[in-house]
């Protein structure tokens, strides 16, 4: 294969694992949450919702960051 096909296989993993990425973010900040507020028992359920939004404000980074031109990559594949 040329390089330049490996570099699509490579583009094309990377994407396909967000899904995973978006998914175990939200349930680990919900789990988290959950947890602190089993042990804790007085602030239940604000650190559930809390870290269950930081659970999805992490995911959504992870995922636009993921989306988002590559300003470097782009450049030297001759891309303006």
């Amino acid at each position: 294969m040329e390089k330049k096909d490996w570099s699509n296989l490579k583009t094309a993993g990377e994407l396909s694992s967000l899904g995973f990425v978006l998914v175990f973010s939200i349930v680990l900040g919900f789990l988290i949450g959950y947890a602190l507020d089993s042990w804790l028992k007085v602030t239940s359920p604000w650190l559930t919702f809390f870290f269950l939004f930081m659970g999805i404000v992490a995911g959504f980074y992870h995922v636009i960051k993921a989306a988002l031109p590559k300003r470097k990559s782009d450049d030297e594949n001759g891309r303006t």
